[in-house]
């Protein structure tokens, strides 16, 4: 019977030093900022630090137009806009065409992830569907820009 409750015990302490050893996990905490339009919608903003993406002298954002209409449920309109990363001008016309662009090249229907450069290619994820079907997005980047001011390290010196 000692042998029971010694066992009992140990178990106790066992259970009583995982629970002191485990902490209360809190969700994301995100910084939202919550504003109410003049219509009475509400617009919640979130900062992202990590768009844009720049490469080769030019500036790339994902942007997402909400749907028009009353189905709020529906996806909207994903776009790609470039523009030169020294003066503003947008390019976004050279990287492709499409009926449903305006200021941006329309890539489909969902919210696009961060775009990434990668041998002169752009590529983003869509949380939708692009024209094609499916959900990788992938256009070519415009033009690369290489400033070379020295043929070689000892012209630093």
């Amino acid at each position: 019977m000692n042998n029971f409750f010694y066992c009992l015990a140990l178990r106790g302490l066992f259970f009583a030093f995982i629970l002191m050893g485990v902490e209360l996990v809190e969700g994301q905490q995100v910084d939202v900022k919550e504003r109410t339009l003049s219509n009475g919608m509400k617009l919640l903003m979130l900062e992202r630090h990590h768009s844009p993406t720049i490469a080769g002298g030019m500036a790339y954002f994902p942007i997402f137009t909400p749907p028009k209409g009353g189905d709020k449920c529906k996806n909207g309109a994903a776009s790609i806009c470039a523009v030169d990363d020294e003066c503003g001008t947008n390019y976004s016309s050279t990287l492709g065409k499409h009926a449903k662009s305006d200021e941006c090249l329309y890539v489909g229907e969902g919210i696009l992830s961060k775009i990434v450069t990668f041998g002169g290619k752009l590529y983003a994820n869509i949380a939708g569907k692009a024209d094609d079907g499916t959900d990788l997005i992938s256009k070519d980047a415009i033009g690369m820009e290489v400033d070379i001011t020295r043929g070689t390290w000892k012209e630093s010196f």
